[in-house]
């Protein structure tokens, strides 16, 4: 670095650029993400890309497009914020997580196997990562047999 010259005649005045954002901006979000190491690939996922162009109402958009990001207010996400405990209020049996509330959950199930006319695949229930269910569950070719899909 000590070897590289300066240049002489510059334009413009020197400035700090973060390098953890796309335009070399500080935010919250950018110092939070390097952080905790998660990686802001799964933002540019095609779980983002196939949820925009959805014939659904646009506030269940939002809802996937927050839970995808994990910006839903789940216990688990208040509780890494010391503000409660994060156990599910419904079953008390696991952590409420956004896959545990939109799937997982005992209650959750019930619901989703009452909107179904034929039985869910366990492929259904798979995934690890909501980003990565949503992804699988918006690309499927399989006809729907759910009722707002129809």
């Amino acid at each position: 670095v000590c070897a590289i010259p300066v240049p002489r005649f510059s334009h413009n005045n020197d400035r700090l650029i973060w390098g953890h954002s796309s335009y070399g901006n500080f935010s919250c979000k950018s110092a939070y993400l390097l952080q905790t190491n998660i990686n802001e690939d799964i933002y540019s996922s095609s779980a983002f890309k196939c949820l925009w162009p959805l014939d659904i109402l646009p506030r269940i958009k939002t809802f996937l497009w927050l839970a995808a990001l994990d910006r839903l207010p789940t216990r688990s996400l208040l509780k890494a914020r010391s503000i409660i405990e994060d156990g599910c209020p419904r079953c008390n049996l696991q952590t409420e997580s956004i896959l545990h509330v939109i799937r997982d959950c005992y209650h959750s199930k019930r619901i989703w196997n009452m909107l179904s006319l034929i039985p869910l695949s366990t492929e259904f229930f798979n995934s690890l990562y909501i980003h990565i269910w949503l992804k699988e569950n918006c690309l499927s070719n399989k006809p729907s047999s759910l009722p707002h899909n129809g």
